[in-house]
């Protein structure tokens, strides 16, 4: 293990140290629930408020030390929990994915598949799966940081190394497109109408910022590749522990039976595939719009992801079990998920109180404020073209870490900066790229976003003294680094005045 004066030394260090020393995650959630309510209840008395660019309405904290705030909170305790934003998908995952642990399948996936790659090309592949598979929604940030710790293991690299590259690369997805999905078709609307607010005749299509979403892929993989490589594998050092619950046939080679077993499961992972694609082919397919027969634009492929991945896993993992004789009979599939479940007791138990201060931060509208007054401070600066660009990024990534909902911080910043600047002859669809590299900039560092406490749960499996503050340390510098790369690509673009997408240039005129 890398001696603690070295991994501890300097600033990321320092993050390290002060995060080891915060409470437990509950307390400090409980603490910030606590910050909520009495800046509500200062703000009201101060009379701050904002104006929402859109409808002109007045938007005023919610005192929640009050009669209603205390009402809301002790009638309505038990449905915060249940509102958590990710908890059934991190319990069925959860469940989902352990069952394909404890039968062997990842490990033995990981050691039949890339144990003949090097080193850097291990980590490129795995960071560009892991900004591809965001296109799957918020689950990818449950699922790549687990396949990411078992595939480090395996090759006897730190498996906290592999959870920190999957959470970083798959967080800063939102900021990339490979194949156009819901991020565009459901944000390219907001866009237009902002743009028609001083533009009526606008129009963008849903590839508008594709050629720009595509490079974005491109360049958080190799950001991604560098500082897992050069910054966090250095800080780990080697690892010497054992992680919870692993199968001690884990670390032994591969038998015929484990390799036939993979075979199958992977046939078995095929057929699901090609009878999905077949599902979606008719025109009146249930995961088509009933109306418009579309598979993206409001239809129920997309919606329905979360099932859709979970059986991704399912369905190899069942079969890899039968293969391998570890499974004889359904009740053996339900213990391997209870089992699963088991290691998320303590997630499950901190969604309780992080329920509450997501409830009492989105009641008392602070986020609204926050967001609408930044964006009237940059709209008053008198700057520079490119240096307004960058301070754009800059602000979306800071109120990204209060306001982690992408489509309402989006409703809210959309209406101000998209005419703003607008009026400074930028196109709308350059400024919706620039705000989704932004807000990729810092996904993975916000306390506020639901499945940073999942990627807790994870690397504990691990490394049971890992706290917010070694999460935080080790994503840091990933967050500082995409910032830096998309600063310079955004200018780039703006002094070669490349087209962002497919209609969407960079200048109106």
């Amino acid at each position: 293990m890398k001696s603690k004066s070295k991994q501890n030394s300097g600033f990321l260090g320092a993050v390290e140290r002060i995060g080891a020393k915060f409470p437990h995650p509950v307390v400090l959630f409980l603490w910030l629930t606590l910050i909520v309510f009495v800046l509500s209840f200062v703000c009201s008395i101060a009379g701050v408020t904002a104006i929402h660019p859109s409808t002109g309405d007045v938007i005023e904290p919610v005192n929640l030390i009050s009669k209603y705030g205390f009402r809301v909170f002790l009638k309505e305790f038990v449905e915060n929990f249940q509102a958590f934003p990710v908890l059934g998908v991190v319990v069925v995952m959860g469940a989902i994915t352990g069952l394909c642990e404890k039968t062997g399948l990842l490990t033995t996936f990981i050691r039949v598949s890339v144990s003949k790659l090097n080193g850097t090309m291990v980590v490129l592949l795995f960071a560009f799966i892991s900004v591809f598979s965001k296109m799957a929604g918020d689950v990818c940030q449950i699922i790549m940081p687990i396949i990411g710790a078992a595939m480090f293991y395996e090759l006897g690299r730190h498996p906290l190394a592999g959870a920190f590259c999957g959470y970083a690369a798959s967080s800063a997805g939102f900021a990339a497109t490979i194949i156009p999905g819901s991020g565009e078709v459901t944000l390219t609307p907001v866009v237009i109408s902002a743009a028609q607010l001083l533009m009526p005749e606008y129009d963008l299509t849903a590839i508008g910022a594709y050629y720009g979403l595509l490079v974005n892929a491109i360049v958080i993989t190799v950001v991604t590749t560098i500082i897992t490589i050069k910054v966090v594998e250095p800080r780990l050092g080697k690892y010497e522990g054992t992680p919870e619950d692993l199968d001690s046939a884990a670390s032994s080679a591969v038998t015929d039976v484990e390799r036939k077993a993979l075979k199958k499961a992977g046939l078995a992972l095929l057929i699901y595939l090609a009878v999905l694609v077949v599902l979606c082919i008719p025109q009146g397919s249930i995961f088509r719009n009933d109306e418009t027969g579309s598979l993206l634009v409001q239809g129920t492929l997309l919606s329905s992801l979360n099932v859709l991945v979970g059986l991704f896993f399912l369905v190899p993992g069942v079969t890899y079990g039968v293969y391998t004789n570890q499974i004889k009979k359904f009740g053996d599939v339900i213990s391997f998920m209870t089992e699963a479940v088991k290691g998320l007791s303590g997630f499950i138990v901190m969604a309780i109180f992080i329920g509450q201060f997501l409830r009492a931060f989105s009641e008392s509208k602070l986020g609204q404020i926050i967001g609408i007054k930044g964006g009237e401070l940059l709209g008053s600066a008198n700057l520079p073209m490119w240096l307004i660009i960058i301070l754009f990024l800059l602000l979306v990534a800071f109120i990204n870490i209060f306001m982690a909902s992408c489509m309402s911080k989006f409703l809210i910043m959309a209406p101000i900066f998209i005419p703003m600047l607008m009026r400074l002859n930028i196109n709308p669809a350059f400024t919706f790229w620039v705000y989704r590299m932004g807000d990729g900039c810092t996904n993975l560092i916000t306390p506020l976003d639901a499945v940073f406490v999942a990627l807790l749960t994870t690397i504990q499996k691990y490394d049971k003294k890992a706290n917010m503050g070694t999460i935080l340390s080790y994503e840091i510098p990933y967050a500082a680094a995409y910032f830096v790369a998309f600063a310079v690509v955004a200018v780039l673009w703006m002094v070669f005045d490349i087209p962002v997408g497919v209609g969407g240039t960079v200048f109106l005129n």
